[in-house]
């Protein structure tokens, strides 16, 4: 007789954007408790976004449960230079149109775009591509986005650029 268990379901939750000078935080997102964290500037359970250093990190949660079964997750945290914002590059990207039913363009004219993250009138994470690498013009669809206010933040290299967009169904 062989018992086949299931694999256990492992969850990394996503985790905020954090600045170069902000203190370490302890790992709290990964589900079920009781697995281990890795990744760039990871150590006891602890991210360091200085450690890290600027960019974009992913990071791991690993489980295994009582039977021996092993899973993973991993989720991206962005580490930026928040001391210092380009007004160059702010002048240089365009969003449109704003307001917009939904579909958003990006041009950053020229300008590499390493993501693009949209955040609710909460501060809660409503949308994220962090694997652009592209100075094209990109668009994103938020048409499954309530009728509000929402701040598109454009990642360039270590500089964020906060943009207001409002949507209009």
């Amino acid at each position: 007789s062989v018992t086949v268990n299931p694999l256990p379901t492992v969850t990394f939750g996503l985790l905020a954007d954090m600045c170069d000078y902000n203190s370490a935080i302890t790992l709290t997102q990964g589900s079920p408790a009781g697995g281990t964290y890795s990744g760039n500037g990871v150590s006891g359970g602890m991210f360091d976004p200085s450690v890290a250093g600027l960019g974009v990190s992913t990071l791991t949660y690993d489980f295994t449960d009582a039977n021996g079964c092993f899973a993973s997750a991993t989720s991206d945290v962005f580490v930026g230079d928040c001391a210092s914002l380009s007004e160059a590059i702010v002048s240089n990207i365009d969003i449109f149109p704003n307001p917009s039913t939904g579909i958003v363009n990006i041009d950053p004219n020229g300008v590499a775009v390493s993501a693009v993250l949209v955040y609710d009138y909460s501060g809660r994470l409503v949308y994220q591509n962090r694997k652009i690498g592209s100075a094209e013009p990109q668009t994103v669809d938020l048409s499954n986005l309530a009728e509000g206010v929402y701040n598109v933040r454009v990642i360039t290299g270590s500089t964020v650029v906060n943009i207001p967009v409002v949507i209009n169904h």
